[in-house]
């Protein structure tokens, strides 16, 4: 008695190789869809924000920094 896979192995290869297509189609599809329903964020400019910089003479003066400077 012969296996079914053994004695329809092209239908079985065939249909296999219909289901990888469909799936290779299927994410082609996704990929194109998530790609131009994100395009958008690639052209929309940001607003840089500015940073200020402080220095903090007071907390520098109360700084020991003896013994720190190679001799």
């Amino acid at each position: 008695m012969k296996i079914p896979f053994r004695k329809h192995i092209e239908g079985f290869l065939m249909a296999f190789a219909v289901i990888l297509v469909g799936i290779m189609v299927y994410c082609f599809v996704w990929g194109m869809i998530y790609i131009s329903q994100n395009l958008d964020a690639v052209f929309e400019s940001k607003p840089i924000g500015v940073a200020t910089v402080s220095f903090n003479l007071s907390g520098a003066a109360s700084l020991n920094l003896r013994g720190l400077a190679p001799q």
